[in-house]
């Protein structure tokens, strides 16, 4: 849309004219701002929901990270006690049996031995 200034005539009417060009000048500026503002203003909106949706997705990674601590905690335990099991379950020698021998396992040994 192009405004087109009226051809001045006569003064009154020039005048008239001027100030009705002047006027949507004014409008014209005024409508410019405010596309400019709205602008501003989408993209600020857009701005703050990228930082909630950036704050709610750090909220989920640090509550990731604190079960990600348990879990790790838990497995350690886990592992301390199969450790523990494993200790007590390991092959020894027969040497070894035979240090820690009772009078009774050895009469229980030897019967065994001479069944053979």
């Amino acid at each position: 849309l192009k405004i087109r200034r009226p051809p001045r005539s006569t003064q009154s009417r020039s005048s008239a004219a001027s100030d009705v060009y002047k006027r949507q000048i004014h409008y014209q500026q005024l409508l410019i701002r405010l596309r400019k503002l709205e602008t501003i203003a989408n993209d600020t909106c857009k701005e703050l929901a990228r930082d909630e949706h950036i704050r709610q997705l750090d909220t989920k990674i640090r509550f990731l990270n604190a079960e990600c601590i348990h879990l790790f905690q838990d497995i350690k335990k886990r592992d301390e006690k199969i450790e523990q099991l494993q200790a007590k379950l390991r092959a020894v020698s027969y040497t070894h049996l035979r240090a820690h021998e009772t009078p009774e396992h050895l009469v229980c040994r030897l019967l065994l031995e001479k069944k053979k």
